[in-house]
């Protein structure tokens, strides 16, 4: 995700202590459309860790940056105090409209892996 969505509600589920599931909903302050739908935050021992997951899980999406000044990138400077090293944002949709659509996305910062679906609502 971008920085041009507003966070209207979420919940928070600890899975384990390195995995956490958080339930959103998201509005683009460009359209005005909302989405919604499951994120999962894991983190790894080890960048490298990181990487060779969502390596072994991109199939079928396309890399849409790789920008480490990304607000995601942003957003883990401020948590850790250090900027990424690794950043990769892969991004797949289905659905024959934007409306009737769902993003599915795979965002690698350091060894923070975030895995996303998300339907607008």
């Amino acid at each position: 995700m971008h920085g041009n969505y507003i966070v209207n509600a979420w919940e928070v589920t600890w899975k384990n202590s390195t995995t956490v599931d958080v339930e959103a909903s998201l509005q683009n302050k460009t359209t005005d459309n909302t989405v919604g739908g499951p994120l999962e935050f894991i983190l790894f021992p080890s960048t490298d860790a990181a990487t060779a997951y969502v390596n072994s899980h991109r199939a079928g999406y396309s890399l849409y940056s790789t920008n480490a000044n990304s607000n995601a990138a942003s957003a883990y400077f401020y948590a850790t105090g250090h900027s990424a090293t690794a950043y990769k944002y892969y991004t797949k949709h289905t659905g024959d409209s934007l409306l009737n659509s769902t993003m599915y996305e795979l965002v690698q910062t350091n060894n923070i892996v975030l895995s996303s679906t998300l339907k607008y609502l």
